[in-house]
């Protein structure tokens, strides 16, 4: 079994939607199944706001996937649809949601340039 670990500092997210009502939520989208990163604002102060995340997806129930925490961020893995995320702040009613549809993935030739990317496995013989 093969595992690989990549840093979140070194993710390259997709473009962000942001919705302010009680709060600033800022998704940065991404592909199906693709890391997305929820981030969480006052808006009046700019401060990071913990808060309770919800995604819904267009097709299922809407299921708690975890807490922004004191910096504001929570990581988790995108839906394979159209899909809404909800945030409450912890101990307060202050909540904000938005839609999110995901974009395409980026491939080996949109990140190098072209058609002529190609990537190879060096073996040992």
């Amino acid at each position: 079994m093969e595992h690989q670990r990549v840093r979140l500092a070194g993710i390259e997210t997709g473009p962000s939607v942001t919705r302010t009502l009680d709060l600033t939520l800022r998704v940065n989208r991404t592909f199906p199944g693709g890391p997305l990163r929820v981030e969480v604002v006052d808006p009046r102060t700019g401060e990071p706001v913990d808060a309770v995340v919800k995604i819904q997806p267009d097709d299922g129930a809407s299921t708690e996937v975890g807490s922004t925490g004191a910096d504001g961020v929570l990581w988790t893995v995108s839906p394979q649809t159209g899909f809404v995320v909800t945030v409450v702040e912890v101990g307060s009613t202050d909540v904000s949601f938005r839609g999110v549809d995901p974009v395409e993935p980026t491939t080996v030739a949109d990140t190098f340039g072209g058609g002529n990317a190609s990537a190879s496995i060096a073996t040992d013989d």
